[in-house]
């Protein structure tokens, strides 16, 4: 991963993930290449009986880059979630968009509301 504070890219190039930080000089290098077909063996099955052949990166956050893996002839595509630090499938499902109330997917980050303390409860019984 890239150093604390440190500005990093992903990019994909060939069915590969690409990991870019900057170097001493402040170029951008590759300082860490996943490829996908070769890391995990069963995405190559998924990519020859399904025609998926194109691969977009959708977000990266806290060391997971969430992918789609997506088919040139069907409307199916498949959201991975990448553990960089592990290098990692976490999550695999399939997104049809034919399927009814399915379509693009997108990560969004949602930032959750802290839970009310046990005397705010209370308080809040009592109004």
């Amino acid at each position: 991963m890239a150093e604390p504070a440190g500005w990093c890219i992903v990019s994909s190039k060939e069915q590969s993930v690409l990991l870019w930080v900057r170097d001493v000089n402040g170029w951008w290098v590759v300082k860490k290449e996943v490829p996908l077909l070769k890391q995990f063996g069963y995405l190559k099955r998924i990519r020859r009986d399904e025609w998926m052949k194109r691969l977009r990166i959708l977000a990266m956050k806290a060391g997971y880059v969430y992918i789609e893996f997506w088919s040139i002839r069907k409307s199916e595509s498949y959201i991975l979630v990448l553990n960089l630090n592990t290098v990692k499938l976490q999550q695999i499902f399939c997104n049809n968009a034919d399927e009814r109330y399915r379509g693009a997917a997108f990560p969004f980050f949602l930032r959750l509301s802290p839970l009310p303390a046990a005397d705010d409860d209370k308080e809040l019984q009592d109004a």
